[in-house]
């Protein structure tokens, strides 16, 4: 099943959290959520990115990086994958997801790319 983003999605579908599940700031490096599961870096871009970050409100993204870095995500499942996006919105995978535990978005949104 593919599902997309072409349109905006409903508030708080996104979030970029500590280890503790808490949201963080604009600026700073956070686990990218979908729906409160973790989105699979497999396909993942800078152009993924970026949509995201806006679809959050955020100008763009300034960065992320494909991770295991928090326990957290040891009890979390994994809501999205095989993530691909052009000019006109992005798409992925929601079923039969299999992703390594180092394969997790860490997303920086902020303002500007870099």
């Amino acid at each position: 099943m593919r599902s997309g983003l072409q349109s905006s999605p409903k508030p708080g579908v996104f979030s970029v959290v500590d280890p503790n599940g808490d949201p963080v700031p604009a600026g700073q490096y956070g686990l990218l959520l979908y729906k409160g599961g973790m989105v699979c870096s497999t396909g993942f871009s800078d152009i993924a990115a970026d949509f995201i970050c806006k679809k959050m409100g955020i100008t763009g993204a300034k960065g992320w990086l494909d991770a295991y870095k928090f326990t957290l995500q040891d009890e979390l499942k994994v809501t999205i994958n095989d993530t691909h996006c052009s000019d006109d919105g992005c798409t992925w995978s929601a079923e039969g997801i299999k992703c390594s535990s180092s394969k997790k978005v860490f997303l920086n949104c902020g303002e500007g790319s870099s």
